[in-house]
């Protein structure tokens, strides 16, 4: 039996003002296979381009990051599941420094400002920043990532950026 969910397509204009949307009726299957997430269906895979620090505190270019978690200011039911996997971003530096795969549910970091919080296995050995991917090197064609990355944690990627980005980080343990 194939599920079936309502969802709302929302568009949005560059200042983040709703500006049109519809409802309809799309089933699970179609929503796993491309992996989206919407409220009340789980998509079995997703690849994810998890930013790391703020603009306000970037991460230190010249260092290795290797926590074994990833937390976001999204709710808990909003975002990264787990089995997805993420390429982590250096906001600010606008490189790709590791892949990991998500190893848990989200649950409660404890954190206000960055409520939610996954646990991550590393595919490959994390880089420090400055000897990571540029974020260009991995887009698909007309996707552009740096444009969609403002102001958000994370942003949903193609598989296909996701191994390419792997595939350039290189290293693998």
């Amino acid at each position: 039996m194939i599920e079936r969910a309502d969802f709302e397509v929302v568009e949005w204009n560059t200042n983040d003002n709703r500006v049109g949307g519809s409802v309809g009726l799309l089933s699970s299957f179609v929503l796993n296979a491309v992996g989206c997430d919407v409220p009340g269906v789980k998509s079995n895979m997703a690849y994810w381009l998890k930013l790391i620090g703020t603009t306000e505190k970037p991460i230190d270019p010249v260092e290795v990051r290797t926590e074994e978690f990833v937390d976001s200011s999204v709710g808990r039911d909003e975002w990264i599941d787990n089995g997805h996997k993420i390429l982590l971003y250096a906001t600010g530096h606008q490189f790709v420094y590791a892949s990991a795969d998500v190893i848990s549910e989200p649950y409660d970091s404890g954190q206000p400002r960055w409520p939610a919080r996954v646990d991550i296995r590393y595919r490959q050995q994390p880089r420090a920043v400055q000897e990571g991917v540029h974020v260009n090197q991995i887009k698909d064609v007309g996707h552009e990532l740096l444009q969609e990355l403002m102001h958000k944690s994370f942003i949903a990627i193609s598989e296909e950026e996701f191994n390419r980005g792997e595939e350039l980080l290189g290293n693998e343990f």
